[in-house]
């Protein structure tokens, strides 16, 4: 893998748009070749910041406190998460290239990847901000702006669409992406929460999810794991009586 070409190619999508796509058009790729040398390190950035601001910085919660998914827990996220966004974007190729006719576009399913591939380098690249208080998601929203306007100008190239159907193709694929970005998001949150999850019902109740010691929600936390286990001493308890009762019974 070049990175230098890598970065290269994030630079020129970024400040030189118009020009980029021209050239990334007429390339000859296949879909390996995309994967293999843009999108699996591109689609990395934001699953491992996910996983620096969940598990390691903590997310803070107003009047409850500073609240962390579990390392495991956040790992298992990462990962899935990871792959979930890599199926993602060539679902989202796939819908393009679908609704190529209905744009007067041309059908290429190549073509297609590349536009959404490329597209999301602004926004994959703004994530690394979500590790940061406040700003962070600030950064995030203008990366997703920057992509849907880097998608807009895609198109009228890469899948030959009149310019005056650009801003209705953009609208109807930022739809579909919005609706599997959602899937993956509580598939991800699902994961983040889940993975080694307590008997307790509820946030409270998550092994997988901790507050800071010292806030309201850590304190409820401690309190209910204090109860739990007052409450499983005195099963353990009952259930030794009661064993000890049918034994004597037996005498």
């Amino acid at each position: 893998m070049n990175f230098d070409k890598l970065v290269a190619r994030a630079q020129k999508i970024l400040l030189e748009p118009r020009n980029e796509w021209s050239v990334i058009a007429g390339e000859s790729s296949t879909t390996g070749d995309i994967y293999r040398n843009y999108l699996l390190y591109l689609a990395a950035l934001p699953a491992l910041a996910g996983f620096i601001k969940g598990s390691l910085i903590g997310t803070s919660v107003p009047f409850l406190g500073t609240m962390r998914v579990g390392v495991f827990a956040g790992l298992g996220a990462m990962l899935i998460g990871y792959a979930m966004s890599l199926a993602m974007i060539y679902v989202v190729a796939l819908v393009i290239d679908w609704l190529a006719p209905y744009f007067k576009a041309q059908k290429d399913p190549l073509q297609a990847l590349k536009t959404i591939a490329y597209s999301y380098t602004a926004v994959m690249i703004a994530s690394i901000a979500q590790v940061l208080p406040w700003i962070g998601g600030l950064v995030m929203l203008g990366g997703g702006i920057y992509s849907i306007r880097l998608l807009y100008l895609a198109l009228p190239v890469t899948m030959k669409c009149p310019q005056e159907s650009a801003v209705k193709y953009t609208a109807a694929t930022i739809l579909a992406a919005m609706i599997l970005g959602s899937v993956v998001a509580l598939t991800v949150g699902g994961i983040g929460g889940g993975l080694g999850a307590g008997s307790g019902p509820g946030i409270a109740g998550s092994s997988s999810v901790e507050f800071d010691k010292d806030s309201p929600m850590g304190n409820l936390q401690d309190w209910t794991a204090k109860m739990e286990t007052a409450e499983r001493k005195m099963r353990d308890a009952q259930e030794s009586g009661d064993s000890a009762a049918q034994q004597f019974g037996r005498l």
